[in-house]
């Protein structure tokens, strides 16, 4: 079964994270929050592209004080509440522990993409 699911390019990451989120289990804030990251490390992506700077240097960028305040002001978000938000995605290991994102988010294709699900249905013991 396929579902399509239209969105303007403004959104994409959004829709991703929402489309992913049934597996993630983030509550609003930590995907506005994840997202605002996404959008910073794909704009840093550019940057690579453009020769300006190297893919390993994109996640220090993002975690140092400077990158933090563009993400909290992208969505409006209290210093505290920033690292609340941003503890609980590395409890639900979204964010590795070494402060990076999860490579499988960094893979986004920003024009078109699927994401298929496959559920293995567990047979229920009787009792």
């Amino acid at each position: 079964m396929v579902i399509p699911v239209p969105t303007y390019a403004k959104d994409i990451i959004k829709a991703y994270l929402l489309c992913l989120n049934p597996m993630l289990k983030l509550k609003p804030r930590e995907i506005d929050l994840l997202e605002a990251m996404l959008r910073v490390y794909f704009n840093l992506k550019k940057a690579v592209k453009a020769g300006q700077m190297k893919l390993e240097e994109i996640d220090s960028r993002i975690n140092d004080p400077m990158g933090r305040k563009v993400i909290r002001d992208l969505i409006g978000m209290s210093h505290a509440s920033h690292n609340n938000h941003y503890l609980q995605l590395k409890k639900k290991k979204v964010i590795t522990q070494d402060d990076k994102i999860i490579p499988f988010l960094k893979e986004l294709n920003t024009v078109d993409f699927t994401i298929s699900y496959k559920l293995n249905i567990k047979k229920e013991e009787i009792k």
